[in-house]
């Protein structure tokens, strides 16, 4: 029997984020047994196109495999108001519809309003669908999926019958260039310049109606367990912790590349002319950090009966290199060389692979600071640092620092927030080398009694940020752990906790086991102590060494 091509898959390109796709007819799977109930069968999809069926697969890009199911709780109507289910149980690719009334006529009118429907040519595309698990279209009869068929008498009596769909449909497929480790996308909204969802008739020429809204947002929920965020196994963090297991978030964003298997998701709109906006809500549940980015597609005709792919790169957060950790003018990074794979990159994470040997080069210089009446610095890595004594003060003190929560950016996989802007020296008045902003000393000479705090730090994001400098809230390494990056949370409630520790070039005074800091310290529980600090610390630890001012300048800032 000839047949003919029901559900189509638009061949178009846009230079933004529009890619082609096309499909065959798939198998029209097994016949049926004939039904011996009282009253009359139709068929659909016995010896009919995938068209006939209510969820849909399909390959992308340039794939030939689009094959649509039948789904539980899919019923079929006519005009007099009867209506039945299938006999299915599941996901099937043929389904037989029982209705108690017996047709004589050559041909039925049949209409397939949806799996909520209460009428025969009502049809609600909804603003709020759900999608569980990655390219998955079992929701589709739930979301405003429709059509209509003519049903044709068969010798035996029964009907056969093809369905026409008469919503379109986007399949999203979001990728990020970035490799990251455990971001997912947890929600899409659909902004059009019109309705695109709400109450519309069905007829067998199509959708009737202007709908109600402009907006969808599908819900992407997740299937299984995924890694989760890092324990502390002590209040000392010392030991590291141990990884825990959390129910997935939703779909995951792992892929450099467009991969529909990995978190193609669907959603059902009405057909016509719309410009839409498109919202994806990401969040990486290791590092417990989440973010939007919107993707516009200029306006175009959705036709009915037909899926638009539509690929999107969420890159739009800072990448910053991981080499920059260092214990105090070492001649070589935290993590140099072979420790390199052991690098932890979550809050509490141990790498095994930290410098201890004072023979290794990572380890810190164990230069003594005599006192001897004039500047000091490091005589190693320091030696290209931004930063002395006296230059920490200006920034700290004088330099309004700013704590933006607000800046997304990304290491090692892994996504962050927060940082500190900072005047840059040429817009602090007096600033001074050889000087501290209160007095005349010069602490590259003396550090002692050197311990300056700012109480607090303001919040927000200053309006010139050309005037402006920022300090990433990277956190620290102690003995291998890795503490207070990006966004942390303090135990035991979990209180969001910003931290940035930046070393200076100046030793301390009367130590080989000491040199000056300055950092910054951000909560958001009342009570506790935060603010912009220079002061002295253990060479040891793995602070940043930054070389010049716009070194992490945020991309587009």
């Amino acid at each position: 029997m000839k047949t003919r091509k029901i559900f189509t898959i638009l061949i178009i390109l846009f230079a933004t984020s529009l890619l082609s796709c096309t499909h065959d007819e798939a198998d029209s799977g097994k016949k049926q047994s004939k039904d011996t109930e009282q009253g009359t069968t139709f068929v659909g999809g016995a010896t009919l196109e995938p068209g006939t069926r209510t969820s849909l697969t399909m390959t992308f890009p340039g794939g030939s495999a689009v094959n649509y199911f039948w789904e539980k709780g899919d019923k079929i109507w006519t005009v007099d108001g009867s209506s039945n289910g299938s006999n299915i149980t599941g996901k099937a690719a043929t389904a037989l519809f029982q209705m108690a009334k017996k047709y004589y006529t050559p041909t039925v009118q049949l209409y397939y309003p949806g799996q909520n429907a209460t009428a025969y040519n009502q049809v609600n595309i909804a603003t709020e669908q759900t999608q569980i698990g990655p390219n998955n279209t079992s929701h589709l009869g739930q979301s405003g999926d429709c059509g209509t068929a003519i049903a044709y008498q068969q010798g035996d009596g029964r009907y056969a019958f093809n369905l026409d769909h008469k919503a379109a449909y986007l399949c999203l497929m979001p990728r990020s260039s970035y490799k990251l480790n455990s971001t997912y996308i947890t929600k899409i909204k659909i902004t059009a310049d019109n309705n695109i969802a709400g109450t519309y008739t069905l007829t067998p020429a199509g959708l009737t109606g202007s709908g109600s809204s402009n907006v969808i947002t599908l819900h992407t929920k997740g299937v299984g367990k995924v890694p989760g965020p890092y324990e502390p196994n002590s209040q000392d963090y010392s030991g590291g912790g141990k990884p825990t297991s959390i129910d997935s978030p939703g779909f995951p964003i792992t892929n450099t590349g467009t991969s529909q298997i990995t978190n193609a998701a669907y959603i059902v709109i009405a057909p016509g002319q719309h410009a839409l906006s498109i919202e994806y809500t990401y969040y990486d549940c290791m590092s417990l950090i989440g973010s939007t980015v919107v993707k516009t597609i200029p306006s175009t005709y959705y036709a009915a009966n037909t899926v638009y792919p539509i690929t999107a790169d969420i890159n739009n957060y800072t990448i910053y290199e991981d080499n920059n950790y260092y214990m105090w003018d070492a001649q070589l990074e935290y993590w140099a060389g072979g420790a390199k794979p052991s690098q932890p990159y979550v809050n509490f994470q141990k790498g095994s692979s930290y410098p201890i040997g004072s023979s290794d080069p990572r380890n810190y210089n164990r230069y003594y600071y005599s006192k001897n009446g004039t500047p000091n610095s490091g005589t190693q890595t320091t030696v290209n640092c931004i930063f002395n004594a006296n230059t920490a003060l200006w920034y700290m003190m004088n330099g309004g620092p700013t704590l933006d929560k607000d800046v997304i950016w990304a290491m090692k996989g892994q996504l962050h927030a927060g940082g500190l802007w900072v005047k840059k020296r040429t817009n602090i008045p007096n600033f001074a080398e050889n000087r501290n902003p209160r007095n005349t000393r010069d602490f590259r000479i003396n550090t002692q009694g050197l311990h300056f705090q700012n109480l607090p730090v303001a919040v927000g994001r200053p309006a010139n940020l050309n005037e402006y400098f920022f300090l990433p809230a990277f956190g620290l390494f102690n003995t291998g752990v890795l503490r207070n990056i990006g966004f942390d949370r303090l135990p035991p409630n979990g209180e969001p906790y910003y931290q940035g520790y930046y070393w200076t070039n100046t030793p301390a005074s009367g130590t080989s086991t000491n040199a000056i800091y300055f950092s910054y310290a951000y909560h958001t529980k009342v009570g506790l102590t935060h603010g912009a600090t220079v002061s002295s610390n253990n060479r040891y630890m793995g602070f940043i060494l930054m070389t010049s001012e716009d070194q992490f300048r945020p991309n587009g800032m």
